[in-house]
């Protein structure tokens, strides 16, 4: 059988020194995780003790295969290197994998490199990495070495709809109704990179909807936010038709390149044979302001009907 891409899957490495983290938990605990979804997670090196609390219950055991949940933490200063790995694929051989320089376009995994590069233009670099577990690519990689990778040629990414927040005919047609959304304000920063951005942004405290144009062949979509990361541990439940799709989390703050693109796998079994979807994106209480710049819809589709 040909090798299988999961054209969702998602793995990301991050590392945490001293007495970097997340956020601060109620007893001045460092969150260094704080995940929602199936996955697992790897650590690469620990210097500290960690704690992992897994589905609700406290777990030393590793490493932590989780359902639903996972938060890590570690009341002691130190450096930890870990990954977590979401819907993770299957191996593959080295006769499957390509080498490429600096640049690579199309769908697949990258699988090592010697270098660091940019995925699916989010403006954040990804550093060396060796013997890590693989990170999908949609449509572009770009960077500075070379980049070992498994090609999935069976699939491309096309732009299925986008809007920005400050466009209101384009919301007008799409149906958008928001619930407590602020005024919009301009934001002059820069991504992570480094690449600069002027434009307006607003945040809501309760549910967006609207309804956007998607091809009927899709292999599933992957929602894209550019944002504000001012305030960390943004997060939303996502619904597709009514339907609670995932819940889209992100933990980190940055507020010196504030910045972000941030995105969203939905899976084809809630999209597949559908022209048009509607999107909810519902922030519950409690949780910092859900921010928004710019909205796109990408689609995964059949590479041979392009």
């Amino acid at each position: 059988m040909p090798h299988q891409i999961s054209p969702l899957g998602r793995s990301l490495y991050f590392s945490f020194k001293g007495n970097e983290c997340l956020y601060r938990g109620f007893e001045g605990e460092r969150v260094l995780v704080d995940a929602e979804g199936p996955g697992v997670l790897r650590v690469i090196r620990s210097e500290p003790a960690l704690t992992y609390v897994r589905d609700g219950e406290t777990t030393k055991e590793f490493p932590p295969l989780f359902r639903d949940t996972l938060t890590v933490n570690t009341s002691a200063t130190g450096v930890v290197e870990a990954e977590i790995c979401f819907e993770l694929p299957v191996d593959a051989t080295e006769s499957e994998l390509i080498e490429v320089e600096n640049r690579y376009c199309g769908a697949g995994w990258l699988i090592r490199s010697s270098g660091r590069c940019q995925i699916d233009g989010r403006h954040e670099w990804i550093e060396t990495m060796q013997s890590r577990s693989p990170v999908p690519i949609f449509s572009t990689l770009e960077g500075e070495g070379k980049f070992t990778i498994l090609r999935d040629s069976s699939s491309i990414l096309v732009l299925a709809d986008a809007w920005d927040i400050d466009d209101s005919p384009a919301l007008a047609q799409r149906g958008w109704t928001v619930q407590n959304m602020s005024k919009l304000r301009e934001l002059a920063s820069t991504f992570p990179d480094g690449t600069p951005r002027t434009a307006q942004i607003a945040s809501h405290l309760n549910a967006a909807q609207w309804t956007s144009p998607i091809p009927e062949n899709n292999r599933g979509l992957i929602l894209r936010r550019t944002f504000d990361r001012f305030h960390g541990r943004q997060r939303a439940r996502v619904h597709v038709d009514g339907k609670l799709v995932g819940v889209w989390y992100e933990p980190s703050e940055d507020r010196l390149n504030r910045w972000a693109v941030s995105d969203l796998g939905i899976p084809a079994d809630a999209t597949a044979g559908k022209t048009s979807i509607t999107i909810t994106i519902d922030p519950p209480s409690g949780v910092s302001l859900w921010s928004v710049s710019r909205m796109e819809i990408w689609a995964l589709t059949d590479a041979k009907r392009f």
